[in-house]
């Protein structure tokens, strides 16, 4: 396994709090889910299994558990005025 490197680690919370006084969250999604550890999973899939594969991740990134198995989130959100 190769080392870590630069990261930051963090709770959802945490991360979210980043962006509070700024701007207004539209959502956060985490973009691996459960799939973090196996980033090759998805290779020997046929198509009809790797798109029910990815809505599988879809539905689980907004969920704490998913959020919490994630090892990158994606923030959206709008600036205040």
């Amino acid at each position: 396994m190769p080392p870590l490197g630069y990261a930051h680690l963090t709770t959802s919370d945490e991360f979210l709090q980043l962006f509070a006084v700024s701007f207004e969250q539209i959502t956060l999604i985490d973009v691996e889910s459960f799939t973090a550890p196996f980033p090759t999973a998805g290779n020997e899939l046929s198509w009809q299994e790797l798109e029910a594969w990815v809505d599988l991740v879809e539905a689980t990134g907004v969920t704490p558990e998913g959020l919490g198995m994630s090892d990158h989130l994606l923030y959206i959100g709008r600036r205040k005025a």
